[in-house]
Parts: C-alpha cells; structure tokens; sequence
C-alpha cells in the first residue's frame, strides 16, 4: 500500500492513500459497518472524511467511543486531518474488512501502538419489555443499512436487517456508554426510532429511553460490566512524504 501526505494549513494534514484502504473509511466513521460492498475501481483521489483527528480514526478502525481511549499524546483529539483515497484495483470491500484496514493504516502512518485492557464501567442493559418487542422482522432482499440523523431538535435512527447487536451500537454511539444486547432476539429487523435529543419543558417528543419502550418495546437498564478500552503506548504524526 502507498500512502502520501500533504499539509492543508496549520493545524490540519491532508492525507492520501493507495490500494482502496481509504475508500472505505467515511462509512466507518458513520458506522455504516453494516452496509453492502463497496466495489473498488480505480479513481483519481477523492475527500473522504475532513478534519478528522486521530482519537476519531481510532474510534472507527476499533469500533470504540472516546471514553474507551486512555494515554497517547496531548495532540491525540485536537491536530486534525483531511482524508482522500485513490483507489486502485476491483474488489468489492463488504463491512468486515473496513476496521482491519484502517488499523493498518493507523499502524502504518500513525506508527500507532497500543493494548488493550479490559475494565468494569457503567453500562446499559438492552433488553425486551415484558409486553414483547415490537421490531417487525425484515423480510425483503438486500444488505444492511441504516444511519441516525439529528436536526431541528429531533433525531432519528433507521435501520433494515440489522440485528439487535448494531441496534445496541448505534444507541452506544448516541448515548457516549456501552449498550450491551441483552434482548435474546436473533433475527434481523426494520426498524425507525424518533426522539428529541435535548428534552425541555416546551419539548413535546419523547426522550430516547421513552421511545425505545414505546416504539420498538425495548428497553435500556444501567448497570456495571466489562468494557474494552484501548490503551496508546505511543503514536507519531502522519509525516509528509
């Protein structure tokens, strides 16, 4: 793989790379781990993702918040970077491949090294409501999709076939704490959830613990349970080249 680095201004890198590792990365960022295969064909270099900082890419290639990043140096979440990819080849990338790719790449430009650690934090318990689910079992053709959007003081997560693990994920992505799927449901599922964000006395929407019960009959306990924390041992700025 090649990679090529270019400052964009004080502060902020522009990174490129070869080989269609970067291709894949915006879907990551947004949690698209889920989605169809991306089919790689050579393209001249394209912005993927900008000012990205690396607590950002390391969130993404390990499928972590930012509270489960401990140490690594003060520039980690503050000096930022614009990603391209040029991609090269024809394959098609499915969601599995994303994150081992991108931990190559930070592995590679980053000189990223790091354990991890396992600790007892508190968490959220995602589980049935005692009057039964109400997620309606996918039944059409296709891959996984699925996004959360926020605006004008709403907020909504869609989903088709996913399971109640990547359900678990996006609320923990919403939420900034683990969610761990307790449900017991293994099936795949279409699903909307809607919800006001910043709840005030004038708010008439529900918060997102409401909605959980009242439209998808789930429901989220808080309690303590081991979660992964990646620890830095030491990390370098991506340098030109």
């Amino acid at each position: 793989m090649i990679y090529r680095i270019e400052p964009k201004s004080s502060g902020s890198m522009k990174l490129l790379a070869d080989a269609g590792i970067l291709a894949v990365i915006m879907p990551v960022l947004i949690g698209m781990m889920t989605g169809p295969a991306i089919h790689a064909q050579s393209q001249p270099p394209a912005p993927m993702a900008t000012n990205v900082t690396l607590e950002t890419l390391i969130q993404s290639a390990f499928g972590v918040k930012d509270f489960q990043i401990v140490g690594g140096p003060s520039w980690l979440d503050s000096t930022a970077y614009d990603v391209s990819a040029k991609i090269d080849g024809n394959d098609d990338i499915r969601g599995e491949d994303l994150r081992p790719l991108l931990q190559a790449l930070l592995a590679d430009r980053f000189k990223l090294k790091f354990h991890q650690e396992m600790k007892e934090l508190s968490v959220y318990s995602l589980i049935v409501v005692k009057t039964g689910h109400k997620l309606a079992e996918h039944t059409g053709t296709g891959g996984p999709s699925g996004g959360t959007l926020f605006g004008s003081g709403k907020a909504s997560m869609t989903a088709k076939k996913a399971t109640t693990a990547r359900l678990a994920e996006g609320l923990g992505r919403v939420l900034g704490r683990t969610v761990v799927d307790n449900t017991g449901l293994s099936g795949t599922y279409d699903f909307t959830l809607e919800w006001v964000p910043d709840r005030s006395a004038e708010s008439t929407g529900p918060s997102i613990y409401t909605a959980l019960q009242e439209q998808l009959g789930l429901k989220l306990e808080s309690t303590k349970g081991p979660v992964e924390i990646i620890a830095i041992d030491s990390a370098e700025k991506a340098s030109e080249n």
